[in-house]
C-alpha cells in the first residue's frame, strides 16, 4: 500500500494500484464503465479545494491521515451486533445492510415485498442481464466526478436493487 499526501499523488497512487490490480471477471457493459473511470481518473485527478463543486470542501485533513490506496477489507465478518448501534430503534423499516459496499443478505431484513430485488451486483449481471446492461452505469456519473471514477473502478460489489413499476412498497427502506 502507499501512502499518500496531497490530491496529484493520490490520483498516482490510485492509477498505479488499478494498473496492478486484478479486477474481478464481469460483463461487458461493467468493464465499459469501468473503463470509463479510469480515463476519468487519467484526465481529471482528485479535486482540489480551488475546483468550483469543492470549493467549501478542505481535503487536507483528510490527506493528513496518509489515506492508503489497497485492496478493499473484507465484510465477512461483520456481525449483527456490530452494526446494532448504528440502526435507528424507532425506525419501522426494512433494512439493506451494506458493508464496505457489500451486500450483505444475512444481516438485511425484508419482508416480503412484492415487486422489489435486491441482489448483489455480481448476481444481478448474470441474472438480469437486459436491466443491468440498460441501467449499470446511468445514475453515478463516472465521467465527471474524480470521486465517482474512484468507487466505480474499484467496485467488486454493490447491491443492485430493482423496484416494478407498480410495486406496493407500504414500509420505508433503510439502506
Amino acid at each position: 500500500m502507499t501512502k499518500v499526501t496531497d490530491a496529484q499523488a493520490l490520483t498516482a497512487s490510485t492509477l498505479d494500484h488499478y494498473d496492478t490490480w486484478e479486477a474481478p471477471a464481469v460483463i461487458d457493459r461493467w468493464k465499459e464503465v469501468r473503463n470509463q473511470a479510469v480515463e476519468t481518473l487519467r484526465e481529471a485527478n482528485f479535486p482540489e479545494a480551488r475546483a468550483e463543486e469543492y470549493k467549501f470542501t478542505n481535503f487536507s485533513k483528510a490527506l493528513q491521515k496518509h489515506f492508503s490506496v489497497g485492496p478493499a477489507t473484507t465484510a465477512g465478518n461483520v456481525t449483527l451486533e456490530d452494526i446494532a448501534p448504528f440502526f435507528i430503534p424507532e425506525l419501522d423499516a426494512d433494512r439493506i445492510v451494506l458493508i464496505n459496499g457489500q451486500y450483505r443478505s444475512d444481516l438485511s431484513v425484508l419482508t416480503d415485498i412484492e415487486g422489489i430485488t435486491i441482489d448483489r451486483l455480481a448476481h444481478a449481471a448474470e441474472k438480469q442481464t437486459e436491466i443491468f446492461q440498460e441501467v449499470f452505469g446511468q445514475v453515478a456519473h463516472a465521467e465527471v466526478d474524480a470521486f465517482t471514477a474512484l468507487n466505480t473502478v474499484f467496485a467488486t460489489d454493490w447491491a443492485f436493487i430493482t423496484v416494478s413499476r407498480n410495486a406496493d412498497i407500504e414500509r420505508p427502506i433503510a439502506i
